[in-house]
C-alpha cells in the first residue's frame, strides 16, 4: 500500500510561529485518528471528507511513546506507530476509505497530520486497523 503523509496547516503554522517567538501549542490530551473518503491534502482543516456511518467515531489514543516510536533517520526523519490502532467495528458501510488524519479533538479540532492511500471499501463487520509500524510521519 502506498501512503503519502504530511502535517496539517495548523502544525506547519505553529512551527513557523515558533521561530517568531510564539509559544508552541501544548500537547493535546488525546490524539484522535480519523478516516477519510476523500484524500486529505495539505490544506485547511476539514479539507477531506471524514467517514460517517454506523459505529464510526474517531479513535482516541493518548500521545505517548506507546503510540509513536522515537524518531529516527534523517532526510527525512521518521516516526512510525508503535502500537495497533483499531477502530470500532462498522455497523454498516463506511464507503471507500482513502486516507487518515490525526486531530486534537474528538470532533472538529485541528488536523495535525494526515496520510492518503489506495482506497479500501469498508463494510458492516469489517475490521479497520493500522498495525504497528503501518503509519509513518516524516519531516524533511
Amino acid at each position: 500500500m502506498t501512503v503519502t503523509s504530511g502535517f496539517g496547516v495548523y502544525m506547519e503554522d505553529a512551527i513557523l510561529a515558533w521561530y517568531q517567538g510564539t509559544t508552541f501549542p501544548a500537547v493535546p490530551a488525546g490524539q484522535y485518528f480519523a478516516l477519510f473518503t476523500t484524500a486529505p491534502i495539505n490544506a485547511t482543516d476539514g479539507a477531506a471528507v471524514e467517514v460517517s456511518g454506523t459505529s464510526y467515531v474517531r479513535k482516541n489514543i493518548a500521545p505517548s511513546s506507546a503510540l509513536w516510536a522515537n524518531a529516527s533517520g534523517a532526510a527525512p526523519a521518521t516516526s512510525v506507530t508503535a502500537g495497533n490502532i483499531v477502530f470500532a467495528t462498522p455497523g454498516g458501510s463506511w464507503g471507500t476509505v482513502v486516507g487518515w488524519g490525526v486531530y486534537d479533538a474528538a470532533t472538529s479540532g485541528h488536523l495535525l497530520a494526515y496520510g492518503a492511500f489506495t482506497g479500501v471499501a469498508v463494510g458492516s463487520g469489517d475490521t479497520v486497523e493500522f498495525l504497528t509500524g503501518n503509519l509513518t510521519l516524516s519531516v524533511s
